[in-house]
């Protein structure tokens, strides 16, 4: 029996008429040699699933900016209730101080809702607006 290699395949002969063959005599094999095993290639079918990777990117992404723009208007009420609280426990010597720190929280507040609804609204829409 003659082992044929040809184009990275293996072929079991009896011929080794075929010129450009890597030909050689086996000999005769008992059921207790070592015969190495030729692994069928598994195929794995190409499957466009990009598509559906952008979806749920884009659902990720979506749920993401969402619970970080709730969470910025959790805390900014948070902080104005806190505020109130405070402003009832004032002195009237304390009360000049007070209210510089509630405006400067009142903008500070406003500068971020603002700047966080832009930027989501900008990404949200770039991201959604590409959906055919």
């Amino acid at each position: 029996m003659q082992l044929i290699m040809k184009r990275n395949d293996i072929y079991s002969s009896d011929d080794n008429s075929e010129s450009g063959d890597i030909t050689g005599n086996i000999g005769e094999l008992s059921n207790t040699d070592f015969l190495p095993t030729i692994k069928d290639e598994v195929v794995i079918p190409y499957t466009n699933d990009i598509p559906q990777r952008q979806e749920t990117t884009r659902a990720k992404l979506a749920n993401f900016l969402i619970l970080t723009f709730a969470i910025t208007i959790g805390a900014s009420f948070m902080l104005v209730v806190a505020l109130i609280v405070v402003s009832v426990f004032i002195d009237e010597k304390n009360i000049n101080s007070f209210d510089k720190t509630s405006a400067l929280a009142k903008d500070l507040i406003a500068l971020i809702l603002a700047s966080e609804a832009g930027l989501i609204g900008t990404v949200l829409g770039f991201y959604f607006g590409s959906i055919k």
